[in-house]
């Protein structure tokens, strides 16, 4: 009897732990001093790019994109309609790059990398870094800057991914833009836990395009990484 008081005791206690964790997490997630990547300087990147927003100029190699490492940092992405700032990017789909950085699946979720015919998908969660992607406007502009070149897209339009409802293939990347990017976050945006997604639907208005396209990944080598959710495979 006096185990199985001390065997429910502790379950309690374990219950209220982890449903305050749970509450406190959403709030603690959102405070800027949790993450290096907040440390921004403005003024400074605005000046940086000051000359380059209106830059349609677009160059084809025939060549393959560059390849990138799981974890390696890709680039910087500059969103001011979100108040993002040279923040960086990781390459791949893991824990850590899913759940404390700006994300480009690229490969290991079956998408293409920028400057590639392919889709590339960008994610941040909904109560972190892109908790304003909903504020994006058909017309905003955003740069991706490579070691290879400075990309900037354009919004076409959104549309938000109910799960069990749309097919997320037809909703994310058939018959869309080539060479563009998707933007995408979980949905509704205060909510910690869901399978619904926001997307930011947009096309490559400078940039290099690469012409040569690379063979899918194989079932193992995209299963290897831990995805953020069903919605980031194709």
């Amino acid at each position: 009897m006096y185990t199985l008081i001390r065997k429910l005791c502790f379950s309690i206690i374990a219950f209220l732990v982890t449903a305050s964790c749970v509450r406190l997490f959403e709030v603690v997630a959102q405070n800027p001093t949790t993450f290096a990547q907040m440390a921004q300087d403005k003024e400074k990147t605005l000046e940086k790019y000051k000359n380059v927003w209106d830059d349609t100029t677009i160059v084809e190699v025939d060549t393959l994109s560059p390849e990138y490492e799981l974890g390696e940092l890709v680039g910087t992405l500059t969103i001011p309609r979100m108040e993002i700032y040279e923040m960086p990017i990781y390459y791949g789909s893991d824990d850590i790059n899913n759940n404390w950085q700006i994300t480009a699946p690229g490969r290991f979720g079956n998408w293409g990398i920028f400057g590639e015919k392919s889709i590339t998908a960008l994610g941040g969660h909904n109560y972190q870094l892109f908790y304003d992607l909903p504020k994006m406007q058909v017309g905003d502009k955003f740069i991706v800057e490579t070691p290879f070149d400075i990309f900037i897209y354009e919004v076409t339009g959104t549309a938000i991914y109910e799960s069990g409802v749309h097919d997320w293939s037809d909703l994310a990347y058939n018959n869309k833009e080539p060479y563009s990017v998707d933007l995408l976050t979980c949905y509704p945006i205060e909510k910690v836990v869901t399978n619904d997604m926001y997307i930011v639907y947009t096309k490559m208005v400078s940039g290099t395009k690469f012409l040569q396209e690379r063979a899918p990944l194989s079932n193992d080598e995209v299963n290897a990484p831990i995805p953020m959710s069903e919605q980031w495979q194709k």
